[in-house]
C-alpha cells in the first residue's frame, strides 16, 4: 500500500511539473507571438530626427594610393577610384566613377549590368559638409527617386577624404511584423530586409546595399525590448536593441560598436 501511495504521489508530482512547464511555454510564446503586446511591433515607423542622435562618424572615406578612395562604414568597406571603372562593393554590386573637380563625385552602382543607383556627391565651399544626392529605386523595378543626406566633417582633414556624421534631416522608415515567432524587418529607403526567429539565432539580412554575409540576432528582453547583434561573415560588428514605448506610439533603436561605450540612438514614430 506504501508503494502504490507513494507511485501516485510521484505521478502527480511528474504530471504537476509537466503542467508547469506548458504553461511556461505557453506563457514565453504568448510574449513572442501575436498574443497581447507583441501587435504593438507590427506597422512603419517613421525616424523623428530632432529626438535621435549618432554616436562617432557614419562612415570614413581614407586616400589609400594614387586616385584611390576607401570607403569604411564598418559593415560595408570597399575601394575604388575615380576613373570610370567598375569596382565591387560586393560580390554582384559595382561602383564606378568621375571626379570632374575635387569637389564634386558622381557614380553609378550597378547590379547584374542593370543601374541601381545613381549619386551625386557635393563638397561645400569650406569643405566641412558633404551633401550626397541619391536616386534610386527601392525596391527593384519600382520607379526612381532621389534623396539628398548631408554630413558634417569630424576633425581636419582635405577633400572628401575624413570622417564623416549626419548633419541635418535625416530619413528613414522601417517596416517591423511579427509574425509567430519570427519579426519581419525592413528598411524602406535600402530595400534591406530580414525575418529574424526571435529566439537569438542568425538571420540573413537580404538586399543589394549590405554587404555580404551580414546577419541580424534577436533575442527578447522582456514583452517590449529585443537585443540585437549584427554580424558580416560571422563577425560581430555592432550590438544593439530595439525597445517599445510603453504607449505602443514610440521605438527607440539603440547600437554602438562591440566593447565601446558610445552608443548611437535612433527614434522612430509610429506612422499615421
Amino acid at each position: 500500500m506504501d508503494y502504490i501511495i507513494e507511485t501516485l504521489e510521484s505521478s502527480c508530482r511528474d504530471r504537476m511539473k509537466r503542467t508547469l512547464i506548458s504553461i511556461t511555454t505557453i506563457m514565453t510564446m504568448a510574449v513572442l507571438t501575436g498574443c497581447g503586446p507583441s501587435k504593438a511591433w507590427n506597422g512603419q515607423w517613421d525616424l523623428d530626427d530632432a529626438k535621435s542622435s549618432y554616436a562617432g562618424p557614419r562612415f570614413v572615406i581614407s586616400v589609400i594610393g594614387a586616385g584611390m578612395y576607401q570607403f569604411d562604414a564598418g559593415t560595408l568597406i570597399y575601394s575604388f577610384a575615380c576613373d570610370g571603372k567598375k569596382y565591387p562593393t560586393t560580390p554582384n554590386r559595382f561602383i564606378s566613377c568621375t571626379q570632374k573637380d575635387p569637389s564634386v563625385i558622381d557614380s553609378i552602382s550597378t547590379v547584374d549590368g542593370s543601374v541601381v543607383e545613381t549619386d551625386h556627391w557635393k563638397l561645400s565651399t569650406d569643405g566641412t559638409l558633404l551633401t550626397i544626392t541619391t536616386t534610386s529605386a527601392t525596391p527593384p523595378g519600382s520607379a526612381m527617386r532621389s534623396t539628398e543626406k548631408g554630413f558634417a566633417r569630424i576633425g581636419k582633414s582635405i577633400g572628401f577624404a575624413g570622417a564623416w556624421k549626419p548633419f541635418g534631416n535625416r530619413h528613414r522608415t522601417l517596416v517591423l511584423a511579427l509574425r509567430g515567432d519570427t519579426l519581419h524587418f525592413a528598411h524602406v529607403e535600402t530595400g534591406d530586409y530580414a525575418d529574424i526567429r526571435v529566439d537569438g539565432s542568425d538571420a540573413p539580412l537580404l538586399g543589394e546595399s549590405g554587404p555580404l554575409g551580414s546577419t541580424i540576432a534577436l533575442k527578447p528582453s522582456g514583452s517590449h525590448e529585443f537585443l540585437t547583434q549584427q554580424k558580416v561573415q560571422g563577425r560581430l560588428v555592432n550590438e544593439g536593441s530595439l525597445k517599445l514605448a510603453g504607449d505602443g506610439q514610440t521605438l527607440i533603436e539603440e547600437e554602438w560598436v562591440p566593447g565601446s561605450n558610445q552608443k548611437s540612438k535612433l527614434v522612430y514614430e509610429r506612422h499615421p
